[in-house]
């Protein structure tokens, strides 16, 4: 492709304003890598957009509005379908099968020009098999599949939901599954599944999974003769993997060597056997001055699931102990 004439400047035709608007919107993602292309998707709003339904033999297709790009590589076209539209499915025949794609595509004039966009039913061949084949491609102009309608003879037409979705440069693309997912996403490119309901990142390895737990900070409940410092109580969370413990515990007297200060619930249960680390508290030998010390802190499993906060060594004189560690959970 030539270079372009600059967008918005005196003298600047339709196709490279097109061009110019469509740098706003994601890339196509396609094989080969198009660096100008642009993915052809509804825009993502409330009321459902583009969603196609069925009452009897009337299709119904939810207002939208959508980006669809030129096959010629011209830029894309960004249509508005202002209210719902209803169209009139005609049935396969008696003992017979059917596969109907509801697309919106643009029509052209007499001269091959773009003059509007049109919604239409675009049936495959009527067959008495299991499988029926699929409708003809459409005509070689921008369109977009919203819908495969599966038709039987004998029962309730099936509606598959083909809509595609698109969004702005740098922002969350909602996909409907994994095949929908861009081919050549630019790394660091985010979607979100609909599917899964998860979040994905695009990197040098392909998607990768962000985990989605983030269970908030939660006070940790200390056991006998342990108690919360007021000013800066146990608490515990687990963003993805990573679980964080952060507060500060007092021991009651006397002490009789209680080693286990407190336990957590099983979501924050350490991969392996467990992990240890030095935490620091003060101590304070009966009759005698207060010092710092390091301690020998551990979180394990303990058989009922829960994870099991103790303090390795004697701690007779341990009065107060301050936890800022983080682990693993399984």
């Amino acid at each position: 492709m030539a270079e372009r004439i600059p967008g918005w400047v005196d003298g600047i035709d339709a196709a490279s304003a097109r061009l110019t608007t469509g740098m706003t919107w994601t890339s196509s993602g396609d094989l080969p890598a198009d660096p100008v292309g642009v993915r052809a998707g509804i825009r993502p709003a409330p009321g459902a957009p583009g969603q196609v339904s069925l009452n009897g033999d009337t299709v119904t297709v939810n207002a939208f509005q959508a980006v669809l790009p030129d096959p010629s590589g011209a830029g894309p076209f960004l249509v508005t379908v202002d209210g719902a539209r209803r169209l009139t499915l005609t049935p396969p025949g008696r003992l017979m099968q059917r596969i109907t794609w509801v697309l919106v595509q643009l029509t052209v004039d007499a001269d091959g020009k773009p003059n509007g966009i049109e919604l239409r039913l675009l049936d495959g061949p009527a067959s008495d098999v299991e499988h029926p084949a699929v409708p003809p491609a459409p005509p070689p102009r921008a369109h977009l599949l919203l819908a495969e309608l599966y038709l039987m003879d004998t029962a309730p037409v099936r509606v598959r939901d083909k809509r595609r979705f698109i969004a702005a440069v740098g922002g969350v693309l909602p996909v409907l599954d994994a095949a929908d997912r861009p081919v050549s996403a630019p790394l660091g490119s985010y979607v979100h599944r609909l599917d899964t309901h998860v979040l994905e990142v695009a990197t040098k390895d392909g998607w990768r999974t962000l985990d989605p737990t983030d269970t908030g900070w939660q006070a940790a409940t200390p056991e006998p003769r342990w108690a919360h410092k007021t000013d800066r109580p146990l608490q515990v969370r687990r963003l993805g993997r990573m679980v964080s413990l952060s507060g500060t515990m007092t021991r009651t007297f006397p002490a009789n060597a209680i080693r286990v200060a407190a336990y957590l619930p099983a979501e924050f249960s350490p991969g392996g056997q467990g992990h240890v680390w030095i935490a620091h508290g003060v101590l304070r030998p009966m009759g005698g001055e207060a010092r710092f010390a390091a301690l020998c802190l551990s979180a394990y499993r303990h058989p009922d699931g829960r994870t099991q906060l103790s303090l390795e060594e004697s701690i007779d004189h341990v009065v107060e102990v301050w936890f800022d560690v983080t682990w693993s959970a399984d």
